[in-house]
């Protein structure tokens, strides 16, 4: 039995290590799809010289909290990260075909962690045992600048339901 822990323990870190990732200290902004670091740091820059998204996220902003971000073309909705869903659109796990690549979203979500405490850098998505959303941004890469802030929806599909934190 230790063997197998070791052994999925290796296939998770394995896992971690192979993801689509920029990387803060606090942060780690996880991509559903293949792009490259610098791009998402790209969005990252845009969103962190936005008056209003440090507004939004000033109450989260502590040395103790850490966060995961995901990443992700405006036009994707996953159900398993909890974001706004506008009127006719479903939920689904297809990358749209149709992606538009200037036009992504980052979702932002508050870490938490279980008895093994805190965790940085890369180490974020090793430890993490669950997360909440706090702040959904839409960001236009051609203009480089915010197009929607959405604040989480109140709808707790997954509530009390274990799902992926990455």
């Amino acid at each position: 039995m230790l063997v197998t822990f070791a052994v999925a323990r290796g296939i998770h870190s394995y896992a971690v290590n192979n993801l689509y990732t920029y990387t803060t200290e606090h942060e780690v902004y996880l991509s559903l799809g293949q792009i490259d670091a610098n791009d998402i740091a790209e969005m990252v820059y845009i969103v962190n010289a936005d008056s209003s998204v440090i507004t939004h996220l000033e109450e989260y902003r502590d040395q103790n909290k850490r966060f995961i971000n995901y990443v992700m073309p405006a036009s994707l909705f996953v159900s398993e990260v909890p974001m706004h869903i506008p009127d006719g659109k479903v939920p689904t796990h297809e990358w749209p075909s149709n992606k538009d690549q200037s036009r992504y979203k980052i979702i932002f979500s508050l870490v938490h962690f279980g008895p093994d405490g805190q965790a940085k850098d890369q180490d974020i998505l090793l430890k993490a045992v669950n997360k909440t959303p706090v702040l959904e941004v839409w960001i236009d890469r051609t203009s480089k600048s915010i197009e929607k802030i959405f604040r989480p929806s109140s709808d707790n599909y997954y509530e009390g339901m274990p799902v992926p934190v990455f």
